[in-house]
């Protein structure tokens, strides 16, 4: 197996950092236009955006533990090829 880690570049931060703010900023919006409006419509896409997000998150953590599990392996093999 062959590993290499990349890390984030600043670039990809600041893109990530814009896009985090700006789904905010829709969200707000959206959850204030429903409230005001008392549409049953908007408030019913909320849920399933929310939900939509909540499984992504949960996907993502479970690729992040993968890849942790996959890279203490090979963390491991180093170590052991360096004592024999």
């Amino acid at each position: 197996m062959e590993y290499t880690i990349k890390p984030e570049t600043k670039f990809h931060k600041v893109l990530k950092s814009i896009q985090s703010k700006a789904e905010d900023i829709f969200l707000s919006v959206i959850l204030n236009l429903a409230r005001i409006t008392k549409s049953e419509e908007l408030s019913a896409w909320l849920n399933r955006y929310t939900e939509k997000k909540m499984q992504q998150l949960q996907q993502e953590i479970i690729r992040m533990k993968w890849n942790q599990v996959t890279l203490d392996k090979a963390i491991s093999s180093i170590r052991n090829q360096d004592t024999q």
